[in-house]
């Protein structure tokens, strides 16, 4: 369950040992806060310290500095959509700019 939660996080801020994550969707941040001491423990593996994770949009609040969200439409979804799949798969992305394809739902 970790991994689909983090599959659409992004690391957004990194001040310190305090890793800011923000979740793809704004359902998965509860199911990133439950697990944030996971998360911790598996950035931790990777530096010297032992990192604490902060869950961007939690109980915490947002970001300092940061700004609303803008509103989903359509096509931005879509275009968030085509950039994630994108960016798994380079035979693809290669395929979309060869052949200028668009992604259809």
């Amino acid at each position: 369950m970790v991994g689909s939660l983090l599959a659409e996080a992004e690391a957004v801020a990194i001040d310190g040992r305090i890793i800011t994550v923000r979740p793809g969707n704004a359902g998965h941040s509860e199911g990133l806060e439950r697990q944030r001491d996971t998360v911790a423990q598996a950035i931790g593996r990777f530096i010297s310290e032992a990192p604490r994770v902060r869950i961007a949009g939690g109980p915490e609040g947002p970001i300092k500095g940061g700004s609303t969200p803008e509103r989903m439409t359509e096509e931005r979804a879509t275009a968030e959509r085509l950039k994630s799949l994108r960016a798994k798969d380079p035979t693809l992305s290669a395929a979309v700019d060869a052949l200028d394809l668009e992604l259809l739902e």
